[in-house]
């Protein structure tokens, strides 16, 4: 198939690409041309800025469009609308911080986050999901009928530019006291990049229309045997001292302390069903691959230790130590 991507060189899209390309489509690359643009000497490159600069794109047709950059309604819908004549299907990797209070096992069909109270376009924590949520509205507006809306969870693996989840990786690679969020029963939903991938070119290969929750593992995974899991992979043992909720706030823990880790998560977007991706051809790679090439990528190309120094997690530790024996 003739391929159009809408970003395509950053982690995510640069994995959808990679596995396009390993499947022998024909892909097309539109984007500003600043984060590696020889990544895909294969690929036609077109350099451009979706914001004002759709008219850069060629006149021709492509049988399917997947939009990795949409973030800002106006852009996504200036986007599907420049599209809707050059292109067969539109695929949007969107997130499942679009649900307006999800609960365990929400599905793809549940309510969604209003953004009438967005103003400007400034994209925060409080702004991510509203804004995605009216991109997907404008996506069904312009391709009613054959539209692909992809809903990953915490998306994890090589190439991960956040850092969120290698900074977990780093810090059991210390070893020592380990102070960590929550309880060792909180919830945790990741999918790895390549699964992510190879799931949004299987739908796409066979005219899978609709949306999907992109959330692994296939059996509820907790926080405790996430770290179990890394300080296996590594061969390394650490003191997890779990720090509660109560704990973080008689502590003042900042609220960034913790990589992928935040309360209104727990009992929700850490909890959402992927029965439907599942019964769609979603293939989820185990724990302890994704942990194992993660860190391989760390060790070659990741970032130095800066979030949450050792000695001030012991120091945490040793405060919430006291704190919990009164």
């Amino acid at each position: 198939m003739n391929i159009l991507v809408l970003g395509g060189s950053q982690f995510v899209g640069k994995h959808i690409v990679i596995r396009l390309l390993a499947e022998g489509h024909s892909v097309t690359l539109f984007n500003r041309g600043k984060t590696a643009p020889f990544l895909f000497p294969e690929a036609e490159q077109i350099v451009g800025n979706r914001d004002g600069g759709l008219d850069s794109l060629p006149d021709k047709h492509w049988d399917v469009a997947i939009d990795v950059s949409a973030y800002i309604p106006r852009l996504c819908q200036d986007s599907t609308a420049f599209l809707l004549d050059k292109v067969d299907r539109y695929c949007l990797i969107s997130t499942i911080s679009v649900y307006d209070s999800p609960f365990p096992n929400t599905i793809e069909s549940h309510k969604l986050l209003d953004s009438a109270h967005i103003r400007g376009e400034e994209i925060n924590s409080d702004t991510y999901g509203p804004m995605k949520a009216r991109c997907e509205q404008y996506v069904q507006q312009c391709f009613p009928m054959n539209h692909l809306i992809i809903r990953p969870s915490y998306v994890i693996g090589p190439d991960d530019p956040t850092d969120r989840f290698n900074a977990w990786l780093r810090r059991v690679n210390q070893g020592g006291v380990l102070l960590a969020p929550g309880t060792a029963e909180d919830a945790i939903q990741y999918i790895d990049v390549r699964d992510l991938a190879r799931f949004v070119c299987h739908l796409i290969s066979t005219d899978t229309m609709g949306t999907f929750n992109a959330a692994g593992p296939n059996n509820q995974t907790t926080w405790g045997e996430l770290l179990t899991e890394m300080q296996s992979a590594m061969g390394i043992s650490c003191d997890v001292q779990w720090c509660s909720e109560v704990d973080m706030a008689r502590l003042n823990v900042p609220d960034n302390t913790f990589p992928l880790w935040a309360k209104q998560y727990l009992q929700s977007y850490f909890q959402v069903s992927n029965s439907h991706a599942l019964a769609n051809g979603l293939e989820l790679r185990s724990l302890s691959d994704t942990v194992a090439d993660a860190w391989q990528w760390e060790m070659a190309f990741g970032q130095p230790v800066n979030i949450l120094a050792k000695e001030l997690e012991v120091q945490l530790s040793s405060r919430a130590s006291a704190y919990a024996q009164g």
